[in-house]
Protein backbone atom coordinates (compact mmCIF):
# COMPACT_ATOMS: atom_id res chain seq x y z
CA UNK A 1 0.00 0.00 0.00
CA UNK A 2 1.55 3.49 -0.88
CA UNK A 3 1.85 5.89 1.65
CA UNK A 4 0.97 9.60 1.39
CA UNK A 5 2.94 12.54 2.49
CA UNK A 6 1.93 16.31 2.24
CA UNK A 7 5.35 18.30 2.31
CA UNK A 8 5.30 22.20 2.23
CA UNK A 9 9.08 22.38 0.65
CA UNK A 10 8.96 23.22 -3.26
CA UNK A 11 11.90 21.22 -3.89
CA UNK A 12 12.32 17.86 -4.81
CA UNK A 13 14.02 16.90 -1.48
CA UNK A 14 12.75 14.17 1.05
CA UNK A 15 14.12 12.24 3.95
CA UNK A 16 17.37 14.19 2.62
CA UNK A 17 17.21 12.86 -0.29
CA UNK A 18 16.39 14.36 -4.36
CA UNK A 19 13.44 12.29 -5.87
CA UNK A 20 12.23 11.84 -9.11
CA UNK A 21 9.09 13.80 -9.85
CA UNK A 22 5.78 13.01 -11.35
CA UNK A 23 4.58 16.59 -12.74
CA UNK A 24 0.59 16.41 -12.94
CA UNK A 25 0.07 19.51 -16.13
CA UNK A 26 -2.76 18.62 -17.85
CA UNK A 27 -5.63 16.47 -16.54
CA UNK A 28 -9.38 16.53 -17.59
CA UNK A 29 -11.77 14.46 -15.40
CA UNK A 30 -14.23 14.02 -12.23
CA UNK A 31 -14.61 10.28 -11.28
CA UNK A 32 -11.90 7.93 -9.84
CA UNK A 33 -11.87 6.03 -13.20
CA UNK A 34 -10.39 9.23 -14.90
CA UNK A 35 -7.91 9.36 -12.15
CA UNK A 36 -6.77 6.03 -12.44
CA UNK A 37 -5.14 6.73 -15.85
CA UNK A 38 -2.45 9.50 -14.24
CA UNK A 39 -2.14 6.98 -11.52
CA UNK A 40 -1.73 3.86 -13.61
CA UNK A 41 0.97 5.79 -15.37
CA UNK A 42 2.76 6.74 -12.30
CA UNK A 43 3.00 3.19 -11.00
CA UNK A 44 4.42 1.80 -14.28
CA UNK A 45 6.96 4.97 -15.04
CA UNK A 46 8.38 4.67 -10.76
CA UNK A 47 7.51 0.78 -10.34
CA UNK A 48 11.16 0.42 -9.13
CA UNK A 49 11.61 4.05 -7.02
CA UNK A 50 10.68 4.21 -3.30
CA UNK A 51 9.91 7.75 -3.21
CA UNK A 52 8.44 9.79 -5.59
CA UNK A 53 7.91 13.45 -5.41
CA UNK A 54 4.33 14.68 -6.82
CA UNK A 55 3.90 18.54 -8.34
CA UNK A 56 0.20 19.53 -9.67
CA UNK A 57 -0.15 22.14 -11.31
CA UNK A 58 -4.23 21.73 -12.65
CA UNK A 59 -6.65 23.50 -10.91
CA UNK A 60 -9.29 21.65 -9.32
CA UNK A 61 -7.52 18.44 -9.51
CA UNK A 62 -8.05 16.33 -6.15
CA UNK A 63 -4.69 14.86 -4.76
CA UNK A 64 -6.97 12.86 -2.72
CA UNK A 65 -9.15 11.21 -5.44
CA UNK A 66 -5.19 10.72 -7.09
CA UNK A 67 -4.02 9.53 -3.65
CA UNK A 68 -6.57 6.60 -3.54
CA UNK A 69 -6.14 6.07 -7.52
CA UNK A 70 -2.60 5.00 -6.89
CA UNK A 71 -3.58 2.78 -4.07
CA UNK A 72 -5.71 0.23 -6.55
CA UNK A 73 -2.93 0.73 -9.89
CA UNK A 74 -0.56 -0.21 -7.25
CA UNK A 75 -2.60 -3.45 -6.32
CA UNK A 76 -2.25 -4.54 -10.36
CA UNK A 77 0.39 -3.36 -11.29
CA UNK A 78 4.21 -5.12 -9.59
CA UNK A 79 6.02 -2.51 -7.75
CA UNK A 80 8.09 -1.30 -5.10
CA UNK A 81 6.68 2.29 -4.16
CA UNK A 82 6.49 2.92 -0.71
CA UNK A 83 5.57 6.48 -0.78
CA UNK A 84 3.73 9.29 -2.98
CA UNK A 85 5.02 12.72 -1.40
CA UNK A 86 2.33 15.24 -2.68
CA UNK A 87 3.75 18.91 -2.53
CA UNK A 88 1.14 21.29 -1.09
CA UNK A 89 1.07 25.09 0.72
CA UNK A 90 -0.25 24.03 3.78
CA UNK A 91 0.41 20.05 4.65
CA UNK A 92 -1.58 20.12 7.96
CA UNK A 93 -5.09 21.15 5.64
CA UNK A 94 -4.03 18.59 2.94
CA UNK A 95 -3.90 15.48 6.05
CA UNK A 96 -6.94 16.90 7.23
CA UNK A 97 -8.61 17.05 4.08
CA UNK A 98 -7.48 13.65 2.76
CA UNK A 99 -8.80 11.77 6.27
CA UNK A 100 -12.12 10.72 4.67
CA UNK A 101 -9.90 9.07 1.45
CA UNK A 102 -7.86 7.10 4.10
CA UNK A 103 -10.96 5.68 5.38
CA UNK A 104 -12.01 4.84 1.39
CA UNK A 105 -8.45 3.29 1.04
CA UNK A 106 -9.08 1.19 3.94
CA UNK A 107 -12.29 -0.26 2.77
CA UNK A 108 -11.69 -0.81 -0.76
CA UNK A 109 -8.82 -2.50 0.35
CA UNK A 110 -11.27 -4.74 2.21
CA UNK A 111 -13.07 -5.51 -0.34
CA UNK A 112 -10.94 -6.35 -2.81
CA UNK A 113 -9.31 -8.96 -1.10
CA UNK A 114 -12.97 -10.03 -0.43
CA UNK A 115 -13.74 -10.11 -3.98
CA UNK A 116 -11.36 -13.88 -3.99
CA UNK A 117 -12.96 -14.85 -0.61
CA UNK A 118 -15.03 -17.92 -0.18
CA UNK A 119 -18.48 -16.44 0.19
CA UNK A 120 -18.45 -18.65 3.71
CA UNK A 121 -15.47 -16.23 4.22
CA UNK A 122 -17.51 -12.95 2.68
CA UNK A 123 -20.64 -13.35 5.19
CA UNK A 124 -17.93 -13.89 8.28
CA UNK A 125 -15.81 -11.00 7.70
CA UNK A 126 -18.83 -8.96 6.88
CA UNK A 127 -20.54 -10.28 10.58
CA UNK A 128 -17.51 -8.70 11.74
CA UNK A 129 -17.94 -5.52 10.90
CA UNK A 130 -19.28 -4.55 14.58
CA UNK A 131 -16.23 -3.42 15.95
CA UNK A 132 -16.28 -0.46 13.95
CA UNK A 133 -19.85 0.32 15.74
CA UNK A 134 -21.58 -1.40 13.08
CA UNK A 135 -24.82 -3.43 14.55
CA UNK A 136 -24.95 -6.63 12.77
CA UNK A 137 -27.71 -8.85 13.17
CA UNK A 138 -28.02 -12.37 12.18
CA UNK A 139 -31.36 -14.24 11.62
CA UNK A 140 -29.66 -17.70 10.52
CA UNK A 141 -33.26 -19.00 10.55
CA UNK A 142 -34.18 -16.56 8.15
CA UNK A 143 -30.67 -16.87 6.24
CA UNK A 144 -30.11 -13.26 6.82
CA UNK A 145 -27.52 -10.62 7.80
CA UNK A 146 -28.67 -6.94 8.97
CA UNK A 147 -26.12 -4.61 9.24
CA UNK A 148 -26.68 -0.74 10.27
CA UNK A 149 -24.83 2.09 10.86
CA UNK A 150 -26.78 4.31 13.27
CA UNK A 151 -25.81 7.97 13.04
CA UNK A 152 -27.94 12.05 12.71
CA UNK A 153 -28.73 11.59 8.79
CA UNK A 154 -31.41 10.45 7.56
CA UNK A 155 -31.82 6.06 7.16
CA UNK A 156 -30.86 5.01 4.18
CA UNK A 157 -31.30 2.02 3.08
CA UNK A 158 -28.62 -0.39 0.57
CA UNK A 159 -29.79 -2.83 -1.82
CA UNK A 160 -28.01 -5.94 -1.76
CA UNK A 161 -29.62 -8.22 -4.12
CA UNK A 162 -26.47 -9.48 -5.48
CA UNK A 163 -22.22 -9.80 -5.16
CA UNK A 164 -21.74 -6.81 -5.99
CA UNK A 165 -24.45 -5.04 -4.33
CA UNK A 166 -23.09 -7.43 -1.12
CA UNK A 167 -19.81 -5.97 -1.44
CA UNK A 168 -20.33 -2.55 -1.78
CA UNK A 169 -23.01 -2.37 1.67
CA UNK A 170 -20.08 -3.65 3.66
CA UNK A 171 -17.36 -1.47 1.97
CA UNK A 172 -19.46 1.65 2.00
CA UNK A 173 -20.58 0.76 6.08
CA UNK A 174 -16.86 0.22 6.65
CA UNK A 175 -15.80 3.30 5.01
CA UNK A 176 -18.52 5.50 6.62
CA UNK A 177 -17.72 3.88 10.22
CA UNK A 178 -14.18 4.97 9.70
CA UNK A 179 -14.75 8.33 8.61
CA UNK A 180 -17.09 8.87 11.53
CA UNK A 181 -19.52 10.13 9.27
CA UNK A 182 -22.86 10.68 11.06
CA UNK A 183 -24.51 8.40 8.57
CA UNK A 184 -27.23 6.06 8.91
CA UNK A 185 -26.89 3.23 6.46
CA UNK A 186 -28.52 -0.21 6.67
CA UNK A 187 -28.77 -3.18 4.15
CA UNK A 188 -30.53 -6.63 4.49
CA UNK A 189 -28.01 -9.46 3.26
CA UNK A 190 -29.82 -13.22 2.21
CA UNK A 191 -26.92 -15.57 2.95
CA UNK A 192 -27.06 -17.90 -0.12
CA UNK A 193 -25.66 -20.83 -1.30
CA UNK A 194 -21.96 -19.97 -2.89
CA UNK A 195 -22.14 -16.91 -4.50
CA UNK A 196 -20.47 -16.37 -8.00
CA UNK A 197 -17.62 -14.51 -8.01
CA UNK A 198 -17.78 -10.56 -7.66
CA UNK A 199 -17.11 -7.80 -10.56
CA UNK A 200 -13.91 -5.73 -8.33
CA UNK A 201 -14.64 -3.07 -10.77
CA UNK A 202 -18.21 -2.54 -10.69
CA UNK A 203 -18.23 -3.09 -6.52
CA UNK A 204 -15.53 -0.02 -6.12
CA UNK A 205 -17.67 1.96 -8.60
CA UNK A 206 -20.65 1.33 -6.18
CA UNK A 207 -18.73 1.78 -3.10
CA UNK A 208 -17.48 5.41 -5.17
CA UNK A 209 -21.50 6.22 -5.79
CA UNK A 210 -22.74 5.16 -2.26
CA UNK A 211 -20.25 7.32 -0.03
CA UNK A 212 -20.68 10.46 -2.35
CA UNK A 213 -22.51 11.98 -0.06
CA UNK A 214 -20.07 12.22 2.62
CA UNK A 215 -17.04 12.83 1.12
CA UNK A 216 -15.98 15.84 0.25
Amino acid sequence: MIEIAFDEHPDNIFLKQERPVFNISDFTGKNLDDYRRPARDFVIRYADEPIVIVHCNVPDFSLNMFALALFIESCHVENRIDCAVFKVADAAKATEAYKPYVALTIAIKYIMRLCHESTKNIYKEITGLGYLGVEVKTDYAAAKINIRLAGEGAPVTLAASDINDILAAAGALKALALMKSGATVSAEINMAGDLPPADEEKVIARIMALTAPWVP
